[in-house]
């Protein structure tokens, strides 16, 4: 993370998973936001540890918004996914539009 231009990155066991936290740059405007992955050996990890991750870690237990993102499967230059069992939470904006329409 701190190689790719992270200026924080912290890592934490969470029962049999691993999680990774860094504050990354994200825009040509030089911004950084939260990152956080979590990964398990065997398994993906369940809604509850992806849960407890996110509300545990005191940077972001205050966050308004983290969203695990999908691009478009054809381009594979947006997925950053190296390990079968690993997610991706991002810190977000809380004024994306999530109505229904």
């Amino acid at each position: 993370m701190i190689g790719n231009g992270a200026i924080v990155a912290r890592c934490w066991i969470l029962g049999e998973c691993s999680i990774l936290v860094g504050r990354e740059p994200v825009a040509s405007d030089g911004s950084y936001r939260w990152h956080l992955s979590i990964a398990h050996r065997r398994r993906y990890p369940t809604w509850d540890e992806i849960k407890m991750a996110r509300y545990s870690i005191p940077e972001l237990r205050d966050m308004p918004l983290m969203v695990q993102l999908l691009p478009k499967i054809d381009d594979p230059g947006q997925w950053t996914n190296l390990h079968d069992n690993c997610f991706h939470l991002y810190e977000s904006t809380p004024d994306i539009d999530l109505e229904r329409s």
